[in-house]
């Protein structure tokens, strides 16, 4: 008797692989570092999209935590919709200028 196993653990980058991925520029309206949600306005409209602990957020070459955004900042935000769950970001670009002070 042969017996197959096996196993589906996805790591978040291969689940995204998966998934339809959209990118989306647009200006920081509310920031949740707690709940790590990240609401953005893209035109006349709104998205909310769930930002894991673990990927990348830049400004420029230097990488910075979530509560370093601000409410207004332009951001380029790469994404999957994890229906029936969240919009899971995958990186995040804070278009804004680094101070060279």
């Amino acid at each position: 008797m042969i017996m197959l196993c096996a196993s589906y653990g996805y790591s978040q980058e291969s689940l995204a692989e998966q998934l339809s991925v959209r990118v989306v520029e647009g200006r920081a309206q509310k920031i949740d570092s707690v709940g790590q949600i990240l609401t953005v306005r893209i035109f006349n409209d709104e998205i909310t999209i769930f930002v894991p602990d673990k990927i990348q957020i830049a400004r420029g070459s230097e990488a910075i935590p979530l509560d370093d955004i601000n409410v207004g900042d332009s951001l380029r935000i790469k994404y999957y919709d994890a229906s029936p769950g969240p919009l899971t970001a995958i990186s995040i670009t804070d278009n804004n200028a680094v101070d060279d002070f």
